[in-house]
């Protein structure tokens, strides 16, 4: 799988982009096993199918470890400095925490924080709400993309970073915009991730036959 953002920047993983290639390899019957392996860019990523409804799809994947877990790093963004916590799902994260979610602000900080020069090679950005024990809400700005509904390697990165701080316990349920994704890491090892793909719609694609 090789996934291209919006800006033509190519991502190393996503998430959500796993559970939709597996839900596209199911309904088109080209995956018949319980089990299906992705690779990507940074690396292999296991899906297991959970349960199907219609075109509605539901995978867990083992996203594997967290790397580079940095917590409480300060990042100046002009008008304020910012508590991060960083950390790479095969893809940068950077999350911070806010007594109360604002879009508004995930628009103001999230183009600061993905081009700070911190990140040289930029970086994903959550906004993170702690709800309680086991629910977090969060705000996604993604890099090459932008402000995004869903995330999954986000959601895994927002739960990790609630848990590694003491401020979420495993499971977690991550509420995005776009939906729920819940986040499993009780071993502190493989973070594992489980939501849905629905095929909304299909259609073919034709190459010409003469080049220029």
């Amino acid at each position: 799988m090789t996934v291209i953002n919006s800006d033509g920047s190519i991502a190393e993983i996503s998430g959500n982009g796993l559970r939709c290639l597996a839900a596209f390899l199911s309904y088109t019957g080209q995956a018949s096993e319980k089990k299906i392996e992705i690779v990507a860019g940074s690396g292999l990523t296991s899906l297991e199918s959970i349960s199907r409804e219609g075109t509605r799809f539901r995978f867990r994947a083992n996203m594997g470890p967290a790397r580079r877990i940095m917590k409480d790093v300060p990042l100046d963004v002009g008008d304020v400095e910012l508590n991060l916590t960083t950390l790479s799902m095969g893809n940068p994260h950077a999350v911070t925490f806010v007594d109360r979610f604002d879009v508004s602000e995930l628009r103001r900080l999230g183009p600061r924080v993905e081009c700070h020069t911190r990140f040289p090679s930029r970086t994903n950005f959550e906004l993170v709400e702690v709800l309680n024990d086991h629910e977090i809400r969060i705000g996604i700005w993604e890099r090459g993309a932008g402000e995004t509904a869903s995330s999954g390697t986000g959601s895994a990165a927002a739960a990790v970073a609630s848990m590694v701080k003491g401020l979420a316990l495993s499971p977690v349920r991550v509420q995005c915009p776009g939906g729920e994704i819940e986040v499993d890491w009780f071993d502190r090892e493989n973070i594992y991730v489980t939501g849905d793909a629905v095929v909304v719609g299909t259609g073919s694609y034709f190459e010409s036959a003469s080049r220029t």
